[in-house]
């Protein structure tokens, strides 16, 4: 029979190794050869605030359109009527940039399903971005 304390260590044991896999994963992103995009200093801007929305928050429960909404209340400074760059989108579309997205996430990222609740933001943002560049 297990006790409660045993059932404790083993749960720890699982989220070390969760977390161990999260963070090998996000900077192994940051070792890419992807530096062709930059993004422009107005792009950078706006994804940390989209950043402090989502730390704000539980990556459960919540979608990418109620982060948007809250950055727009919560940011008087927040703009969004210049024009996002197709270098912007590809830097972001990058490793450098889902290293960029990811690794201020990474304090508040407690489980693989939070892990993939980012990854999940970072490619709608993506999406979000490239149609703010067709239209």
């Amino acid at each position: 029979m297990i006790n409660n304390n045993t059932l404790t260590m083993i749960n720890k044991i699982n989220y070390m190794k969760e977390k161990h896999y999260i963070n090998n994963e996000v900077y192994s992103l940051n070792n890419s050869n992807s530096n062709k995009w930059q993004p422009t200093y107005k792009f950078l801007l706006d994804l940390d605030y989209i950043i402090n929305e989502i730390k704000k928050n539980s990556f459960i429960g919540i979608n990418l359109f109620d982060i948007l909404e809250s950055c727009e209340k919560n940011n008087p400074n927040w703009d969004v009527d210049y024009t996002i760059s197709k270098s912007d989108i590809e830097w972001f579309n990058s490793d450098k940039g889902r290293y960029y997205f990811l690794t201020p996430l990474l304090d508040n990222i407690k489980s693989t399903e939070e892990y993939r609740m980012a990854l999940i933001f970072h490619t709608d943002l993506i999406g979000l971005f490239e149609l703010h560049l067709h239209n």
